[in-house]
């Protein structure tokens, strides 16, 4: 028997319901996703940025003295680090760390392969060569960047990385004045001491489209970023 106009009116206020009901179940359903997996992410010292910010023009040079620029950040993920070759702890644990994550991954084709790239704080001292002998004894994959500081200050910036090469009061003294007890020419040190760079240590994941997407906190463990990434790729 045909439905009446007042019953026709009942079955679509029903389905409106529903499918509202549905629609607000579905999405108290992702908020929970999304909060779950944000948590995970943060126990393995990741966090997503709530905008992800398109990376500007800049202009660097790679170890193998390549032009480097924002450009070469888009189609494929990047996990860009900033550091020194003379850094004495932080740079060399945090490169072997990436160098199993990203072996791992080619081994395992686990998934799709980042560009792995580490910066320089260091310009003066970090040359192409002095990149190229540093960045590929970890992996020849690899890629060093090194260039003018205002560029390398720039991209910086915009990682949210600070970078400081103070000495304090005192060691700058000490450094200046060289030994006055070394009792040969040449012995006493009147040269700033290697290492007096302190910089962040995270490491910022720029997504396909070229834009920082997440940041991996310190220590660096190459089971976290490998955790870290595969959930990143499976958003």
């Amino acid at each position: 028997m045909p439905l009446s106009r007042r019953s026709k009116i009942k079955w679509t206020v029903f389905l409106t319901v529903d499918v509202l009901l549905g629609a607000v179940v579905l999405f108290l359903f992702l908020i929970r996703s999304e909060r779950d997996e944000q948590l995970a992410l943060r126990e393995l010292g990741t966090s997503i940025y709530p905008v992800a910010n398109q990376i500007q023009p800049f202009e660097l040079t790679t170890h193998d003295q390549q032009t480097f620029t924002e450009e070469d950040l888009l189609g494929q993920w990047s996990l860009i680090f900033y550091g020194f070759t003379n850094c004495p702890n932080v740079c060399p644990m945090s490169m072997a760390e990436l160098d199993k994550f990203y072996t791992q991954l080619v081994d395992d084709n686990a998934g799709e392969i980042p560009q792995v790239i580490m910066a320089t704080v260091d310009p003066d001292r970090d040359t192409p060569a002095e990149m190229t002998s540093y960045v590929t004894r970890f992996n020849p994959a690899f890629t060093g960047l090194t260039g003018g500081i205002e560029e390398l200050e720039n991209l910086a910036s915009q990682l949210y990385v600070v970078i400081s090469s103070d000495l304090a009061e005192g060691e700058m003294e000490n450094a200046m004045e060289g030994d006055e007890h070394a009792g040969h020419a040449g012995m006493g040190s009147t040269e700033v001491p290697e290492g007096t760079f302190n910089h962040s240590g995270h490491i910022s994941v720029i997504n396909p489209e070229g834009q920082l997407y997440a940041v991996m906190r310190l220590p660096h463990l190459d089971q976290q970023i490998m955790g870290s990434y595969k959930m990143l790729l499976d958003r």
